[in-house]
């Protein structure tokens, strides 16, 4: 905008709206973001929790092979 032109108030109120809209807007997007984020870490956490018990799953099995042997 230049510095030196003048506004009405009504073109300055439009303006506020505009901007308040924006930030709404923003502010909705980083909230959908957090909880994305939010449940892919929660997400994250099941596959490692499943990964873990796989892995000690595969252990036992091994030990229990190499004990029949």
């Amino acid at each position: 905008m230049d510095p030196n032109k003048s506004f009405s108030v009504r073109e300055l109120h439009e303006h506020i709206l505009m901007l308040e809209q924006m930030l709404k807007n923003q502010a909705e997007i980083l909230g959908i973001k957090d909880l994305l984020l939010y449940r892919l870490n929660e997400r994250i956490d099941d596959l490692e929790s499943q990964n873990n018990q796989l892995q000690q799953q595969a252990t036992n099995l091994l030990w229990f092979k190499n004990r029949s042997n």
